[in-house]
């Protein structure tokens, strides 16, 4: 994954420079557009295919919104001298949105990444929240009720 990241970045990086060129903007919007739909369609499969295996911190999200991010850039840098203007001074403040394993790179996932096999705490915090709660039907409740529930007496049976 680590490659590819570094090929996507790369290539996009490149397609900045050029969607600042008024006239070239217009081939590298369009490639970019097209860039966009592969990543948003290769993401979406990767999330989904991660989600029906109960992986909710999947990277395909992050990819699937890069390719949104694409396909708007690359529908503004076909906008001659506004688009061109624009990229220009928001490729300068460098706020870009990286792929997962660059640095600084935000990821979007439904959940917080979740350490698997690790329910040992959580199975003790949950018997010491309930270690002080009095059980509903006592002992001497539960064998009179059965003994009723026996005998044919209408009341609610113990569990």
């Amino acid at each position: 994954m680590n490659r590819l990241n570094e090929i996507l970045s790369n290539t996009e990086k490149n397609l900045n420079y050029a969607g600042w060129i008024p006239g070239i903007s217009m081939a590298s919007g369009s490639l970019r557009m097209i860039m966009g739909k592969v990543e948003l369609l290769a993401g979406s499969l990767i999330g989904l295919a991660d989600l029906a295996q109960f992986k909710l911190d999947s990277p395909g999200w992050t990819y699937a919104a890069h390719g949104i991010a694409n396909i708007c850039r690359g529908l503004l840098e076909t906008v001659l001298l506004i688009g061109n203007l624009a990229w220009f001074f928001y490729d300068q403040s460098e706020r870009r949105f990286c792929y997962p394993s660059e640095e600084g790179a935000v990821h979007l996932s439904p959940a917080p990444p979740v350490q698997r096999n690790d329910a040992a705490p959580f199975q003790a915090r949950q018997k010491d929240l309930f270690r002080n709660v009095p059980p509903l039907v006592s002992e001497e409740d539960s064998s009179e009720d059965k003994k009723n529930c026996d005998s044919g007496y209408t009341r609610e049976c113990a569990l």
